[in-house]
């Protein structure tokens, strides 16, 4: 390629692909020649493969164009002459129109030597010999100068045709290695994001512990709310009652502070001021020991 792009056609390695091609035909038309009669004669059995058959038949009628027309003879009529036709044959004759119409069969999966083979000797063995002459027509036309490829092609022609297969290899290059890129864009978000997730875990692990660590703690506010919320309905009259008590009734006995302390509690009452019921000191310094006290002591 680098000879067709900077120096002159035909390169050393169209050279050799040209011989490489001169050998396989001449191989290919030693074993046609080689072929006996009664190989010649399975040609024409071919019972269950009618798309092989024709198939081969369509490969032999365009390289003989020239002698038997274009109209498609039976391979029964082709079989008994086709090695001296196969042995006059002038490969070097070939035109670019022929080798054009043979690269179709080429190409194609069906049209190789091992199906034939798989048939019988001399189809496998002819077309062997259609491939060749495809091949060898082809290696022809680039070492020809005189040949139709290089007198209607400029050089410049030539060497644009070969740097594009150049030129779409380099933007495929440079796609892989932009995809490249974004994978290892990707692959490093990837890692941070897999970090952050590590100290995410790990700050829910500890908040874990924290929230376990108040579980009982949670236990002892519910206990302390539910008791406010109880006495929270009386918390002003027995603050009263106790005010009252602390202020004017230590003079008097026991029993007489209970029973004024009583007279209170009823006066209250009429008021709408509601008390604990049997309000007692014993009972208010006992609620106050249960954590209450500073919002009586408030009132």
């Amino acid at each position: 390629v680098r000879a067709v792009l900077y120096g002159d056609a035909p390169s050393s390695e169209i050279t050799h692909e040209y011989e490489i091609a001169k050998n396989a035909y001449l191989s290919a038309s030693h074993s046609v020649a080689e072929l006996q009669p009664f190989h010649m004669l399975q040609l024409e059995v071919f019972e269950g493969f009618e798309e092989l058959v024709q198939l081969l038949l369509e490969g032999l009628t365009i390289v003989f164009a020239e002698d038997i027309g274009y109209d498609m003879p039976d391979l029964r009529e082709l079989a008994p002459t086709l090695q001296d036709r196969i042995g006059a044959f002038d490969v070097n004759a070939v035109g670019l129109t022929t080798l054009k119409r043979l690269r179709a069969y080429t190409e194609d999966v069906r049209f190789t030597p091992e199906k034939y083979f798989a048939l019988n000797k001399a189809a496998g063995v002819v077309c062997n010999w259609v491939r060749a002459v495809e091949r060898y027509g082809r290696a022809h036309e680039w070492v020809n100068p005189a040949s139709q490829s290089n007198t209607h092609q400029s050089l410049d022609r030539v060497r644009e045709m070969s740097r594009n297969p150049i030129m779409a290899i380099e933007q495929f290059e440079a796609g892989v290695r932009a995809i490249k890129a974004q994978q290892d864009a990707a692959y490093r978000t990837k890692e941070a994001a897999r970090s952050e997730i590590q100290v995410l875990i790990k700050q829910l692990q500890q908040s874990n512990i924290i929230l376990n660590a108040l579980t009982p703690e949670k236990v002892d506010w519910n206990h302390k709310l539910q008791v406010l919320q109880e006495s929270f309905s009386t918390l002003v009259g027995d603050s009263m009652l106790y005010a009252a008590y602390t202020t004017y009734l230590l003079p008097f006995s026991y029993a007489q502070r209970c029973t004024i302390l009583q007279l209170l509690a009823e006066m209250l009452a009429e008021s709408g001021i509601l008390t604990s019921p049997g309000f007692a000191l014993e009972n208010f310094y006992a609620t106050l020991d249960q954590g209450v006290g500073a919002t009586y002591t408030q009132h």
